[in-house]
């Protein structure tokens, strides 16, 4: 992979599980690696979509740091700021991101929506985070 970019900070509550962003100039490939970890990171694509901008939102552009994706569910588009991580990506593929911001008017919801990165957490979770963390 040739990327233009990296970013890493570390996952909840520790520092020896990392979320990785490589950038590229037309997607990003995120991934978790533990300081534990015996085999390289396995890396998840991510395309910008950034054509489906009309304009691009100079506050939320500024906020993201270069670090997004623009998603589109049903009719609506998203605009996903990959610096915050993802809920539960160390554990699944295609998790979400924590924060994404609507880009459309759709009906009051016109703020940055936090969607949780604890969200679902349960003393399974933990026990699974904490495997993961071991480099499992």
């Amino acid at each position: 992979m040739n990327s233009e970019a990296t970013m890493t900070t570390s996952a909840p509550f520790n520092c020896m599980l990392w979320y990785c962003i490589k950038k590229t100039d037309s997607s990003y490939y995120t991934g978790y690696a533990s300081v534990f970890d015996k085999s390289r990171v396995i890396y998840e694509y991510h395309p910008k979509s950034w054509f489906l901008l009309r304009q691009p939102e100079p506050y939320l552009t500024a906020f993201a740091d270069g670090y997004y994706t623009v998603s589109k569910t049903g009719d609506k588009l998203y605009f996903n700021i990959l610096r915050f991580g993802q809920i539960h990506g160390w554990q699944q593929n295609e998790a979400p991101f924590v924060l994404s911001y609507p880009l459309q008017n759709n009906g009051g919801e016109n703020m940055i929506i936090q969607k949780g990165r604890l969200t679902g957490w349960n003393a399974k979770t933990i026990k699974q985070y904490m495997e993961r963390i071991e480099g499992k």
